[in-house]
């Protein structure tokens, strides 16, 4: 597989950074991970606008523009021959003398991989759903701003992920005082009859795209779909749960700690929104 590094494509094996780079040292970068498919590549200028949105906020300074970073996202595709897969645009700071204060001229690294998904086993995934436990270490997540961007920094979230995994859950969702925030790597919605509800934006969950289509398409099929406060105990008695993030797109919950959601995992709603959402990709790939 070839990776793209800092003005080249190289085979994987033979790319490296900096030791100094403050992606390395620091963790001071932003990502975004792309779903591709043989069709082509979902929502990939919307991901690329947010980096670069993110990116200018945190004072980067991008080395190509929008359309070149998605005409190097294509050209990494065609060169791996990557059909079902993910790619991940990775941003650093760049490289820099040791020390937190940096030379705003600097230009970033940037740093484009990809990887099939055929281990991932999407549609097992979706016909059972995935059980998740609570983790009551949010805090400090999501509340400096920041955190709102897809920064590099998954330290706790990793940590968190681990000790999950090593009890026999897939996932988890974090809390902090009583609120809900979000999983390790996705979005978290809850149905209750006809209403969704997904945690809003200003309790520092990032704002994701599949997100917004969820909530887009859940309308359209006469769910009362919104943004809200989302408490603990909301997660105690909901008919259905799912998360949802770019590359698996909507994982139905059948647990959250040991107990089980609903009747049956996915629950009929929650097959509808996956359904709309795969048709929805499709048409934007024609």
């Amino acid at each position: 597989m070839k990776a793209y590094v800092n003005g080249s494509f190289v085979e994987e094996s033979d790319a490296t950074v900096s030791i100094f780079d403050r992606g390395f040292m620091y963790g001071d970068g932003l990502f975004e991970t792309i779903r591709c498919f043989p069709e082509g590549i979902f929502q990939l200028e919307p991901h690329i606008q947010r980096l670069h949105d993110s990116a200018t906020f945190l004072g980067m300074k991008l080395p190509h523009e929008i359309s070149k970073l998605a005409e190097l996202v294509h050209e990494l595709k065609d060169l791996n021959k990557l059909n079902d897969g993910r790619i991940r645009i990775q941003v650093t700071r760049g490289e820099s003398l040791p020390g937190l204060v940096y030379d705003s001229k600097t230009e970033a690294s940037v740093i484009i991989t990809g990887s099939p998904l055929q281990g991932l086993e999407l549609d097992r995934v979706i016909d059972s759903g995935i059980p998740v436990a609570i983790s009551l270490r949010g805090k400090g997540l999501n509340t400096y701003e920041p955190k709102r961007h897809k920064t590099i920094g998954y330290l706790t979230r990793i940590n968190e992920l681990q000790k999950v995994r090593e009890h026999g859950y897939a996932d988890t969702i974090f809390v902090h005082d009583g609120a809900v925030l979000d999983a390790t790597s996705s979005n978290v919605f809850l149905i209750s009859g006809n209403k969704m509800k997904t945690p809003h934006v200003e309790t520092g969950v990032r704002s994701g795209l599949t997100r917004a289509l969820v909530l887009e398409i859940a309308n359209g099929l006469g769910l009362v779909g919104c943004e809200s406060s989302v408490s603990i105990a909301d997660l105690s008695d909901p008919s259905e749960v799912f998360l949802t993030n770019s590359i698996a797109g909507i994982v139905p919950v059948a647990s959250i700690g040991g107990r089980r959601i609903g009747n049956s995992a996915p629950g009929e709603l929650t097959l509808n929104i996956i359904e709309q959402y795969r048709q929805r990709v499709k048409a934007s790939l024609r």
